[in-house]
């Protein structure tokens, strides 16, 4: 075991991590393909009624003061 504090680093730790990195003009894997099966795109994406903007159904509020406490 080479002690971590000289500078030189542990024989055999960087050797397999270089050897088994793919190189970067190797074709992808099928699993790391650009397509995923869960994802399909039919269309225009139609969102839910609960993600419509809640300005246009803003509820009724009451107004804090009276028309007749309105100031000079």
């Amino acid at each position: 075991v080479v002690p971590a504090g000289n500078g030189a680093p542990a024989p055999g730790v960087e050797a397999p991590a270089v050897s088994a990195a793919p190189s970067v003009d190797a074709p992808l894997p099928p699993s790391q393909s650009a397509r995923s099966p869960s994802i399909t795109f039919d269309g225009p994406v139609q969102p839910d009624a609960s993600d419509q903007p809640r300005s246009r159904v803003l509820p009724r509020v009451p107004d804090i003061m009276p028309d007749d406490a309105a100031l000079p």
